[in-house]
């Protein structure tokens, strides 16, 4: 399993206003269904910033970016 992250601004149409959610899954495409399963789309829209692969994420931390660091949940 790999982890892939999913950010938040702070816009209150989101579905948490900052940080972060972690969920676990095979595939982008995978984590992605399982966003949209544990938070349904609003309008039509998932309600989320970015989406980080693990790699992505261990860069930003890498250059000392500390955005988005409180995690609501982890999606297993």
């Amino acid at each position: 399993m790999n982890n892939f992250y999913f950010t938040y601004g702070t816009s209150e149409t989101m579905d948490f206003q900052g940080g972060h959610i972690v969920i676990k899954a095979e595939t982008e495409g995978e984590a992605r269904h399982r966003y949209v399963k544990e938070f349904p789309n609003k309008d039509g829209i998932a309600h989320f910033a970015f989406s980080y692969t693990e790699e992505q994420w261990e860069e930003f931390k890498a250059h000392g970016l500390g955005f988005n660091k409180q995690c609501h949940s982890i999606i297993e």
